[in-house]
């Protein structure tokens, strides 16, 4: 018998053996070594938004390794890389200026956080070091990005020690508000205690990073009037403020990114997952004027490099991406909004009724399935009866995953593909139904 040689992500070194061998994969399905056929309900990993076997991206990825396969960006340039910088550059907003790319969502974010310090130090802000993170917040596994993540804390133990120096606000949601919608008097209460740590901490406080919508930490929703008055204490004091788009960019929420729906120009914005929908390694950071103006009078450079940072082969397969959600004035991204409310709503209506079932939350094809023991307990569900009802909505076909993050949320969790039917949406909503049915 073959020894299992695979250390999984997130796995002890015992359980690689209970992975499904997945061997092939179509639009938004995947079957695995046994022949057996499931819906990907996560998009891979929150990734692959237009699908398997998308032949646009393979021909552009196909095209581009035969011209030339690697760069090195320290050296050279190549006409595939400044394309993707420009097209990024003009889908972002008017400030930006600059494009850093990189390999993962947690790259980004680590690129970010040496900007943020490098930024206040060339101006002299040396008491500017502080960043302030939400609670439940997830922004990558790197040591940068770890220390700035405070969803599963409880997992850092034993990597100390992490970088210093993160304050942790508030997450502004409220159990007793549905929907991840906060009445006006629990939003009033999150404001002024944002104000009032903002105000305690704003001398030392160098930039501030979120996800527009919580990830990992159960697809919660940051509130507008929130993010409104967050970016703003942000500009009045020189905080540089990181929207983390890495899980919600490129049309996952019916936006092209979340921070147009906010009216928000963030100074820097992190990406990765839906960049090139999932086929290749790829992220990118990009860099506002203000920024970019203070490396430039300092003539120093950003010290920053991985050796894939901009291969011309993942920027193929981006451009590729981009140019099929811009298709038609952006149709696609508009029926990722349209379709991500008629899951909801398919969702509310086959599932609200069950005892089991609190809520449904979320934004485009980003959703949340709020699970408690009962409705007249509203206790969360308890972390191994959540994890048995995602191994079950498996076998019956759907892949989703299980978010439990104690106190907040115990929830399941599902990314679609932009690509999905409207009959496949109800599909994967009577799956749902037909499971948690069993289970009552």
């Amino acid at each position: 018998m073959k020894k299992y040689r695979v250390w999984h992500p997130l796995g002890t070194v015992s359980v690689g053996q209970e992975h499904l061998n997945i061997i092939s994969g179509d639009r938004i399905y995947v079957q695995d070594s046994n022949g057996k056929t499931y819906i990907d309900g996560l998009c891979g990993l929150w990734n692959m938004s237009l699908g398997y076997n998308n032949k646009k991206i393979i021909n552009k990825i196909t095209e581009q390794l035969m011209e030339i396969p690697y760069v090195n960006l320290c050296e050279f340039t190549n006409s595939t890389v400044q394309e993707l910088a420009n097209k990024l550059i003009y889908l972002l907003h008017r400030d930006i200026e600059k494009i850093y790319f990189t390999c993962t969502g947690s790259e980004s974010n680590e690129l970010a956080i040496k900007i943020i310090r490098k930024y206040h130090a060339l101006k002299g802000n040396y008491g500017k070091k502080k960043i302030g993170v939400i609670a439940s917040s997830y922004h990558g596994s790197y040591y940068g990005s770890l220390s700035a993540s405070q969803f599963e804390s409880k997992n850092k133990s034993g990597y100390g020690p992490f970088l210093d120096d993160f304050i942790t606000f508030d997450l502004p949601f409220c159990r007793c508000c549905k929907s991840g919608v906060l009445s006006s008097e629990c939003l009033d209460v999150m404001i002024k205690n944002l104000k009032k740590q903002f105000e305690e901490e704003k001398d030392m406080l160098a930039g501030f990073i979120i996800e527009p919508i919580i990830g990992s930490g159960g697809i919660i929703p940051l509130p507008y009037e929130y993010l409104t008055v967050l970016s703003k204490l942000c500009t009045e004091n020189d905080v540089i403020l990181v929207y983390d788009e890495v899980a919600t960019g490129f049309g996952r929420t019916g936006k092209m990114f979340t921070f147009e729906k906010h009216k928000i120009n963030p100074d820097i914005v992190c990406m990765s997952k839906g960049i090139n929908s999932g086929y290749l390694p790829m992220g990118a950071v990009a860099i506002n004027k203000k920024i970019y103006e203070v490396f430039k009078v300092s003539s120093e450079a950003l010290f920053h490099l991985s050796t894939q940072n901009g291969n011309p082969v993942c920027c193929a397969a981006a451009l590729a991406t981009i140019e099929q959600l811009e298709e038609d004035d952006r149709a696609l991204v508009c029926y990722v909004e349209k379709m991500g409310e008629f899951l909801k709503s398919q969702l509310m209506e086959s599932l609200m009724y069950h005892p089991n079932v609190y809520d449904i939350r979320g934004e485009g094809f980003m959703l949340a399935i709020d699970l408690v023991e009962s409705k007249f307990s509203n206790e969360i569900l308890q972390q191994n009866n959540l994890l048995a009802i995602v191994q079950m909505l498996k076998r019956n076909g759907l892949v989703t995953e299980a978010c439990y993050n104690p106190g907040t949320t115990s929830s399941i969790i599902m990314f679609l593909a932009f690509i999905i039917t409207q009959d496949e949406i109800k599909n994967v909503v009577n799956i749902i139904k037909k499971t948690l049915t069993r289970l009552t």
